[in-house]
């Protein structure tokens, strides 16, 4: 996807992992775009995939269009395994809690940074 302020790409294949970064001052047009890619690679996809959401850069977050992105989409596809989370912006847990309230879905894992998100995904790879 090709966006100036929101990025998908794939990550890794082992395990399947898409990564969504955030640059400071994310579009609500963007984010829009990114949550369609999201959902366009889990309806492709034979298993269930990991997103990590880098928002470690993030400054200001479209809070409408994140919630509506995300409902209206890959929050609750049933080939989303997780959404690995970097942030410590609270904006960013407020919208996670109301996306959960109103799904029933607790899908989401937070990170202080991508190392240690890296790590956890290492930790899910195939033995």
């Amino acid at each position: 996807m090709t966006s100036t302020t929101v990025t998908i790409e794939v990550l890794t294949n082992d395990p399947p992992t898409l990564l969504m970064q955030w640059q400071p001052q994310a579009r609500g047009q963007d984010v829009h775009l990114a949550f369609e890619t999201i959902q366009q690679h889990l309806e492709q996809s034979d298993q269930p995939m990991f997103v990590m959401v880098d928002l470690s850069q993030m400054i200001t977050m479209p809070i409408p269009e994140t919630v509506r992105g995300a409902l209206n989409g890959p929050y609750r596809h049933d080939k989303l395994r997780e959404w690995l989370v970097i942030s410590t912006n609270a904006a960013a847990r407020v919208v996670e809690q109301m996306l959960a309230r109103i799904t029933r879905r607790y899908n989401v894992r937070w990170f202080r940074n991508r190392t240690e998100a890296l790590a956890y995904l290492e930790s899910c790879k195939k033995s």
